[in-house]
């Protein structure tokens, strides 16, 4: 592993001269990455008096016509096991998978709710990347002051007894992130 004598701070950032460390080298700072919540990697925290949080990613939340017809391909081809599922007034939920690999598959049980219209709009995909806090009110609040739109102006009962909170980083593919606060 090479020191970090090449580290300085200029502008209020941390910046490598000749920056060519592999992610492996160092860990990935994730205020550069736009889809990601921009909080500091502990490399950076210890070096510039940052905090400590880096976002953990709770789930990908996976837009589909059909969970019945979805199945077979995040079990068999994807080797996620099934974990359940349940229901909400306009969504139908299924859970796939769990720790470093967990997908929610949505499915509208209305072409109005806020999934079928993303299904219309853009197809089956990616529809959120979810990120677990410690608290969502507090995460919301600070999701305004980076530029991103709330789409939950106040958080909400998610799936299995969590608390929820919807925002879009206006990024062009669509993909939302989803606030998720453990009971």
């Amino acid at each position: 592993m090479r020191p970090l004598v090449d580290l300085t701070v200029a502008d209020g950032r941390c910046r490598l001269r000749n920056a060519a460390f592999t992610q492996t080298e160092m860990e990935m700072d994730f205020r550069h990455c736009p889809i990601l919540w921009p909080w500091p990697s502990r490399v950076n925290q210890g070096l510039c008096g940052r905090h400590a949080s880096v976002p953990t990613i709770h789930h990908l939340g996976w837009a589909v016509r059909s969970i019945d017809r979805a199945r077979d391909h995040f079990e068999t081809a994807l080797g996620l096991e099934f974990c359940g599922e349940e229901s909400h007034p306009d969504v139908r939920v299924a859970f796939f998978g769990a720790g470093q690999v967990a997908v929610e598959l949505l499915e509208p049980l209305d072409d109005k709710s806020s999934v079928g219209m993303f299904l219309a709009k853009r197809g089956e995909g990616i529809h959120h990347l979810a990120l677990k806090v410690d608290d969502v009110a507090t995460a919301l609040e600070e999701a305004k002051g980076l530029g991103f739109v709330p789409i939950d102006s106040t958080p909400h009962r998610g799936s299995r007894g969590t608390v929820v909170g919807l925002v879009d980083p206006l990024r062009a593919d669509g993909v939302l992130i989803q606030y998720v606060q453990e009971p």
